[in-house]
Formats: C-alpha cells, structure tokens, sequence
C-alpha cells in the first residue's frame, strides 16, 4: 500500500505541524526559516513511491556580480549536504530548497518524515543566514570554520613540540588562523 497526502498530513497533525492538502496532488507545510515563515510543498510521485518537500522562493539569485557567487555557493552547498538539495530557476532567479525521499515499499515512516522536518526547520535557516551574510559580506563562515578546523588539525598532528632545538621549519605557520573576535 502506497503512502498518501492524506496520511502525510495526517502524520504531520500527530507530530504538531500545521499542514493542509491543496489538491490531490500537494500538501502544505508552514515551518519557520529564520525570521520568516517558510511554506513546504510536499509532492508525492511515482504512485506514492517518492516524495519530495519543496521550499519555493526559498532565496532570489541577485543580478550582478554576486551571482556567480552565489551560485557557486549553491553549487558546494549541494556537494556538501545529503539531504538538502538547491535547485535554480535560471528565468526569474528563484532558489528553491529541496528534500528527495524514495519510499520503500511506498511507505513513509516517521524517522523519514522527523529527519525531513528537521532538515527543513533547522537546516534550511540556517543555510539561508549564512547565505545572506555571505552575500552581504562576501565571507562564507562555514569556510572560515573549515579553515579553523584544517589549523587545529594540522597542530594536533604535529604533536608536542619535545625538541627545544627545533628549527623554525618544524613550526607551524599560525598566520594562518582566522582572526577571532574577543570574547566579552
């Protein structure tokens, strides 16, 4: 027996969200995504076999040169993330945002559907903050962790220093570091 939207929806009420079919072949989901409600379209194909959750209008690629920017940006992000996929209207700039469930045995269970959620109300705004920011201010904090993470990592291998004697070349470079903001 496939899944449904009734029973999506149904699913969803039980688990405390605000959803509603419009249709036969959607549902609705409203989850928050930063300081904004953010609409879920749920659609169901293949005869209830796969499911995809849809934020539309989750972003407007901008005209200029941020956009190739961006787009690249959605391009990693898409490298980077398993169950969050960016897809890209080239004709008016829409970003949309996406989760892609292949049902077996055409069943939803409520681990697919909390992992969705979860993805959709903690993952997506804060995917959508660090997009803005790096569009407001060119610097992508994700990056600046991962370069973080790359020096900590780099320093632990090294191990502990031992050699009082050791050579300028045996030290690791720590120009390297991001600058950190102090802390009040």
């Amino acid at each position: 027996m496939s899944t449904t939207l009734k029973k999506v929806v149904r699913l969803l009420s039980e688990a405390g969200w605000h959803a509603y079919t419009s249709g036969d072949d959607t549902a609705v989901i409203m989850t928050v995504c930063g300081d904004r409600t953010q609409p879920v379209v749920a659609e169901l194909h293949e005869d209830g076999r796969y499911l995809r959750f849809i934020a539309r209008w989750f972003m407007v690629l901008p005209e200029g040169d941020k956009r190739e920017a961006l787009l690249a940006k959605l391009l990693q992000r898409n490298c980077q993330l398993k169950l969050l996929k960016f897809g890209l209207d080239p004709r008016d700039g829409e970003v949309t945002a996406e989760v892609s469930l292949p049902l077996m045995g055409g069943k939803l269970r409520p681990d697919q559907l909390n992992r969705v959620l979860w993805t959709m109300n903690e993952v997506l705004p804060e995917q959508r903050a660090t997009l803005l920011e790096f569009l407001e201010t060119g610097v992508d904090r994700r990056e600046e962790q991962k370069s973080m993470d790359d020096t900590v990592r780099k320093l632990l291998e090294a191990g502990p220093a031992g050699d009082e004697d050791a050579g300028a070349d045996e030290l690791i470079d720590l120009s390297a570091l991001p600058d950190q903001p102090a802390d009040d």
